[in-house]
Order: structure tokens, then sequence, then C-alpha cells
């Protein structure tokens, strides 16, 4: 179940023009199809998301913010974006990691 809640959202993830990280670097080329695993009390699952890239800069993933997933806490706008925060809630809380 959770896996295809995860399958939803990435397939659901809308492009953005650019997105401004952490580091105040803001990426304008994206890459669709960047895939990790997350371990979950329920077990290990996949979540492929999109990746914004600028030179020099460590790729942004918004959709790992939404989630709170390590390393996406470097995209503290993204993560109060708004966007179906229920979604993210509800995988929050059943979400571990390693």
């Amino acid at each position: 179940m959770q896996q295809d809640r995860l399958d939803q959202l990435g397939a659901a993830e809308e492009r953005r023009e650019a997105v401004t990280g952490a580091d105040g670097v803001s990426r304008h080329r994206v890459e669709r199809g960047h895939t990790r695993q997350v371990a979950t009390v329920f077990g290990q699952v996949s979540v492929t998301r999109m990746a914004y890239r600028a030179p020099g800069a460590a790729n942004a993933h918004p959709l790992a913010a939404r989630l709170n997933l390590p390393g996406g806490q470097t995209l503290p706008r993204a993560a109060e974006d708004g966007r179906d925060r229920g979604g993210a809630r509800q995988f929050r809380g059943g979400a571990g990691s390693n």
C-alpha cells in the first residue's frame, strides 16, 4: 500500500520552472526518474522523483522534501509549498529511514 502511494506521488509530481535550495542556488534543469530506496516499518520501498540540477550544486528533490526524506531538508521552500500536504503527512506517519 505504501509503495502504491509513493508511485502515485512520483507520477503526479509536476515540473517546476525552478527550485531554489537552502544554499540559495536556483536549479532550472530537471531530470525525471531519480530513484532511492527508503526503509519503512513495513519494509523497503522505492521513491521515484524529479531531480533539479545546477552546475556545482547538489541535486534538489522537492518530493523528498515533501515526504521528509533524508536529504530533502535542503529544500525548505519546497517543504513549505503546501501542495498535497495530506499525502506527505500520510506517508510520514508510517515511514522510517536508515
